[in-house]
This record gives C-alpha cells, structure tokens and sequence, in this order.
C-alpha cells in the first residue's frame, strides 16, 4: 500500500512521530464507529511499530503498542457486510477523479468487510501504552 499518511488533511501529525510510518497492514484494526450524525466513521488501530520520534510526553514512560484514530468526514455509500470485528484486516485507500477518499476494508472471511467515500480523513488521537502479551 502507498504512504496511507499521505491521504491525511495534516499527513505530519503521523510523519513526525516516524521516519516511515508503519503500513496499515501492520497495524490492527480495533475499533469501528459510525457517526451518522456528523457523517463520519472513525477507525482505531495498533501496532507494536513504535514511533521512531516519540513525543516527549512519552519519553521515559514504558511502552510496546502505538494507538492511533483515524477520522474520515464527509462519509458517503458506506456498506459494511458480514463484519465480526477481527483485527486483521486488508485496507485499500485511494482518491476518486474528484478528490474524495475511497476506503475499503476487507477481512480474512469472503464477504466481510466495508466501504466508503469520504471527504478528508484526519489522525484524531494517538498515545502509546505498555500491551501485554506478544
């Protein structure tokens, strides 16, 4: 997949925190949240990518697992079918002609997975926490 950063409004606010920002086929996906009021979708993922420039509030707390929100705006032909809320997930992320996002998640089962068009998607909250278990 492309620099998925790049289809952010603000692509630094994840390009600082890394030199290459992990892909999003290593990050899992863990949260999920139609706002059908403001027309959004909001995505959660981790990974244990860590940030190769952590803020500095971060500095000498201890932690393996990078979380990071992913907003999407403008959200239209949103279609979701057969999703069981597994972390795996395959992600395609491309532009229309006219500009507006195309996000497609697809999962490890057939048919399970989601897609939309968006307006703009921008990172909304991040933090680092220590995760047991590998």
């Amino acid at each position: 997949m492309s620099d998925w950063t790049e289809f952010l409004t603000v692509p630094g606010a994840v390009k600082e925190l890394y030199e290459v920002p992990p892909g999003l086929d290593v990050c899992d996906l863990f949260y999920f949240h139609v706002d059908e009021r403001l027309e959004s979708v909001t995505l959660g993922f981790d990974t244990r990518n860590l940030p190769t420039n952590p803020r500095e509030d971060w500095l000498g707390a201890e932690f393996n697992t990078f979380e990071f929100y992913v907003q999407f705006v403008g959200v239209t032909e949103l279609r979701i079918s057969g999703w069981t809320g597994q972390p795996h997930h395959d992600f395609s992320l491309a532009r229309t002609v006219g500009g507006r996002l195309v996000v497609t998640i697809s999962g490890a089962d057939a048919g399970q997975g989601a897609r939309f068009l968006a307006t703009e998607a921008s990172l909304v909250k991040s933090r680092v926490y220590l995760a047991g278990g590998q």
